[in-house]
């Protein structure tokens, strides 16, 4: 349980991506593939954005990252990257850093699972 008394989010719900898309396993496992792929850009995406000052484009980013883990199943990281969203779209620095900080290490842990799920390339 998590200090809120709430049953942690699983990292990554295959099951949950996988009823998403009609059961089709395969069309998981290349969305999977994708975000591995994809999801180590967000960490500087999301910097180069704040560096800016561009508080949309840090929003668009995060909101980007809730979207792709969502749709992987990866539930936890999904829900960071919305606190995220929501510290953006309130321009609260302090929020931001921290729920930054959060999607950083839950992205780490999601990455480490999907290469758990399906391997090295």
């Amino acid at each position: 349980m998590e200090a809120n008394g709430a049953e942690p989010l699983p990292i990554l719900d295959i099951e949950l991506a996988t009823k998403r898309v009609g059961g089709n396993a395969k069309l998981i496992e290349k969305l999977l593939v994708r975000f591995r792929e994809s999801g180590g850009g967000f960490h500087a995406d999301f910097e180069a954005a704040v560096a800016a000052a561009d508080d949309v484009a840090a929003r668009r980013v995060a909101h980007t990252l809730k979207g792709s883990a969502g749709a992987i199943g990866a539930t936890a990281l999904q829900a960071a990257a919305a606190t995220l969203e929501a510290a953006c779209a309130e321009a609260d620095a302090t929020a931001r850093a921290s729920s930054f900080a959060t999607c950083v290490q839950v992205l780490a842990a999601t990455m480490a699972a999907i290469e758990r799920h399906i391997g090295h390339p």
